[in-house]
């Protein structure tokens, strides 16, 4: 029997000196690995949207303490727009926020410091919402003019990315119902 030969490799020897994976082998590892980042991924993006929701509800209490100190101060919350110096997310909140009874808000009118910036919601399209009320049972608007208007309750809200964080209160519903929501109402 005649042996032929290629290039060192004889036929009869040729699988044997041959070392490697075959086509299936790899796409069943290349398979697998792929199974793994999409697991891998999906449970980070979860972890990820959890945190964010725990920093929008710290926001939220970092938001409700410092709205304590204005109306301990104060006597009322602030109003919102149309009064002067309307609390705005982002900015700073004064003895002048929302108090029409400091107007304009500059000297000689003293200005106590509650926060240089309030907390904003960056990541989420819906941002927080901040709604005060002179009462809720019936729901009364507040502007904070005279006795019978000034803002004496209010409501947060923030928009929660897991759905499992939801959580009702005894606010109106002035946030979007079509998504859920974390609201808080003032002590």
């Amino acid at each position: 029997m005649k042996v032929m030969k290629d290039k060192g490799f004889t036929r009869t020897n040729l699988r044997t000196n041959l070392s490697g994976f075959t086509l299936i082998e790899l796409l069943v590892v290349i398979t697998i690995m792929a199974i793994l980042i999409i697991i891998s991924i999906s449970t980070f993006s979860s972890f990820q949207k959890g945190a964010r929701d725990d920093k929008r509800r710290s926001d939220l209490g970092v938001i409700q303490s410092l709205l304590q100190q204005y109306y301990s101060d104060q006597g009322f919350f602030p109003a919102l727009a149309p009064a002067p110096n309307p609390l705005t997310f982002g900015s700073s909140l004064t003895n002048c926020t929302g108090n029409p009874n400091i107007n304009p808000c500059s000297s000689p009118n003293p200005t106590k410091n509650y926060s240089s910036k309030l907390p904003v919601d960056l990541t989420a399209t819906t941002p927080f919402l901040y709604h005060p009320y002179a009462s809720l049972s019936p729901q009364t608007e507040c502007d904070n003019t005279s006795a019978t208007t000034k803002c004496v309750i209010y409501c947060l809200y923030a928009k929660m990315e897991k759905t499992s964080d939801k959580q009702d209160t005894a606010c109106p519903n002035t946030y979007d119902p079509t998504v859920d929501g974390y609201e808080v109402i003032s002590p």
